[in-house]
């Protein structure tokens, strides 16, 4: 038996999707990594950025303290040129005190004479001396001859002389000393510039040092006012520094933290990968060893055909193996849900599926099957009607679309007591979403989803009811799948809900037509449709097809009964003692024996539409017989499920034959 390829590829997709949504996770936990190392490397480089102003400003205040120094320093050398200026302007005012003396010292010497000066000079004495010779002289022309007047001309010429050299004398003295005073009075003018310079000097460098003293003093001010502050940011930025550091530190160890979690996470994922790579690998390999005991059985077969490879099957042969399969089959006139009928054929189409003939494609399956109506379904359309954009029938899910759209047009008008069946249904406490699709999904098969729906809302209890609205499904399929759905999410908890005892609904007998369509089936050309002569034709048909004595152990189907019977279920309350039922016999309804061993019925075995008169296993029995006991604390429900089966019903080698069962929940 092989394994089948689309599941395989589905489940190689599923894999690749989980491993591609591992890989998707692992690589968004690895971003978020990224992204917090990256922040912590952001918050490193603030912290280092915080430092190195920090260093900056602790640099700033040596160099701020170094220029304090500096100005130190110099107001000290300017302290001391102040000192040695001082001595300086001492100095200069000795040097005038001196000069004033030499002045006074030299205006005393130029009005005292010495001694030999003053003999030297003594003008006045000459010139009287000079008169007195000239007295003498002018008394000798008078006739005076007492004295000699040469010797007296002579003494007036030495006098005259000696007046003359003195008075050269004083004059070259006035011009010298007159030179010294223009050369005194030129030193005492320098003198007097120069000091009034070193005072003007003096009064510049005092007041500089003023300047310079204010302007050091306002700069010790501001440095220190400075230092206090930058101290003070320095202190606030520590702190905040501090502060920010230990944020960060514990933003760090969350980060840790997370990283840690991330990584382990990470681990796990990837753990998850390895095991979902290994579970993909572990079911490639069991693939491929189905695959290769399915090429090695395809070759036994064709080993054992002796059939090689140039004489495959072919569409022929398909059809011929599928012939005997769809000649048991009988056709389709609406005897039996769409759906069910579709699975029969579709079943018969996959018998096909290991010849791999590429001539039976969807296209011939779809004919296979549209070869098959009949009656109120033939012919079937080129092109679907029901469906939006009018699609060709080419396909079987196209055809079973068609087919439930057909169904429910032909068979809507004669369903009437299906829909008072419908009303009085309701989903029971002990229904679960398989048994209650099972009893309604007949009455609704042949109804519009539209109409449908509001009745089987209407059956839910509240709380069931407002889930399946608030999903709302569009299909009575998709109603039935919602409804399973939510009543699993549930944990298939009981309905909390007042049970309504069902009303045994009897339908109103109509004219049935099955035995006219199954006396066409078995090509009837009569006139007649009364029940008497359809039932001896087809009873003379069916002898002389199967043979044998025929002993049909159920019902007559022509018996009028309604396609749409419903299960009657009787419900019982018994004590918890008297659990054993009672079995009575479904052929005679007498007691103490059943079907089987009841002795107004042969055993038979069951074959296509008769059963012949042959030895039947006592397993093989038809009827079905269901306990199901639901403990209470004082008392126990048994339901007793009495299946009335339609007697239209077609019956076909496939048929599962029923067993004995029981079933108890606890």
């Amino acid at each position: 038996m092989g394994v089948d390829q689309t599941y395989l590829e589905q489940l190689n997709s599923n894999f690749d999707l989980g491993i591609k949504l591992v890989q998707k996770k692992i690589r968004k936990l690895e971003e978020e990594i990224k992204a917090c190392e990256r922040y912590i490397s952001h918050l490193e480089k603030n912290i280092q950025s915080y430092d190195d102003e920090v260093n900056q400003l602790k640099d700033k205040c040596k160099v701020i303290l170094s220029e304090l120094k500096k100005c130190q320093d110099h107001l000290e050398l300017k302290e001391e040129a102040l000192v040695i200026q001082d001595n300086r302007i001492i100095q200069l005012e000795d040097t005038i005190d001196k000069l004033k003396s030499r002045i006074q010292e030299l205006s005393k010497s130029s009005n005292k004479h010495s001694e030999e000066e003053q003999e030297n000079m003594a003008i006045p004495d000459i010139l009287i001396n000079i008169a007195t010779a000239l007295d003498r002289v002018e008394a000798y022309i008078d006739g005076d001859t007492s004295f000699n007047p040469k010797n007296t001309l002579n003494g007036i010429r030495i006098s005259l002389t000696t007046a003359r050299e003195l008075m050269q004398r004083h004059a070259q003295d006035a011009i010298n000393m007159q030179g010294q005073l223009i050369t005194a009075h030129g030193l005492l003018n320098n003198t007097y510039g120069q000091i009034n310079n070193l005072m003007n000097d003096m009064a510049n460098v005092r007041n500089e040092c003023l300047r310079r003293a204010q302007l050091l003093t306002l700069a010790y001010n501001n440095e220190a006012n400075e230092r206090r502050r930058w101290w003070q940011i320095a202190q606030d930025r520590q702190t905040n520094g501090q502060r920010i550091a230990l944020r960060k530190q514990n933003r760090i160890n969350v980060l840790v933290g997370e990283k840690t979690i991330l990584q382990l996470i990470n681990q796990r994922r990837k753990a998850e990968a390895d095991l979902a790579e290994f579970n993909r690998a572990f079911v490639f390999n069991k693939y491929q060893k189905w695959k290769g005991r399915e090429l090695n059985s395809r070759q036994i077969i064709l080993n054992l055909q002796n059939n090689p490879p140039g004489n495959m099957a072919t569409i022929q042969d398909v059809m011929h193996t599928l012939s005997p399969l769809f000649a048991q089959l009988p056709n389709y006139d609406g005897q039996e849900p769409p759906d069910v009928y579709y699975q029969k054929l579709r079943n018969i189409n996959e018998m096909a599926r290991p010849l791999a003939v590429a001539a039976f494609n969807a296209a011939a399956r779809c004919q296979v099957m549209i070869n098959k109506m009949t009656g109120r379904f033939a012919p079937v359309p080129a092109n679907d009607p029901y469906a939006a954009g009018n699609p060709a029938i080419n396909t079987e899910p196209l055809f079973l679309n068609w087919l439930r759209e057909k169904y429910r047009e032909v068979m809507v008008g004669t369903n009437r007591s299906a829909i008072f069946a419908l009303v009085n249904e309701k989903f029971l406490e002990t229904d679960t979403p398989d048994s209650y699709e099972k009893r309604i999904k007949p009455l609704v098969q042949a109804m519009p989803d539209a109409d449908a729906l509001p009745y089987l809302f209407n059956q839910l209890p509240s709380d069931l009811e407002m889930r399946v609205r608030i999903a709302n499904p569009a299909t009575v399929i998709a109603f039935f799948t919602d409804l399973r759905n939510i009543w699993h999410e549930s944990a298939g908890k009981r309905i909390q809900a007042h049970t309504i005892a069902p009303v045994n609904y009897i339908a109103q007998p109509q004219k049935d037509d099955f035995k006219i369509r199954l006396a066409r089936d078995l090509a009837y050309t009569g006139i007649g449709t009364d029940d008497a002569t359809l039932e001896n034709f087809i009873y003379e048909e069916l002898k002389k097809r199967l043979g044998g004595q025929t002993a049909h152990v159920r019902k007559s189907p022509f018996t009028p009964r309604s396609a749409y019977a419903t299960k009657k279920v009787v419900r019982k309350v018994m004590p918890k003692a008297s659990a054993k039922q009672t079995r009575h016999c479904s052929a005679c309804g007498k007691a103490g024996h059943t079907k089987i061993n009841c002795p107004r019925l042969k055993r038979t075995k069951k074959v296509n539409y008769v059963y012949q008169n042959e030895e039947e296993d006592p397993e093989d029995s038809e009827e079905e017989y269901i306990e199901e006991y639901i403990e209470d604390s004082e008392e126990e429900e048994v339901e007793e499920d009495d299946e009335y089966i339609d007697a239209d019903e077609s019956r076909n080698c496939y048929a599962v034959k029923k067993k004995w069962y029981e079933v108890e929940y606890q």
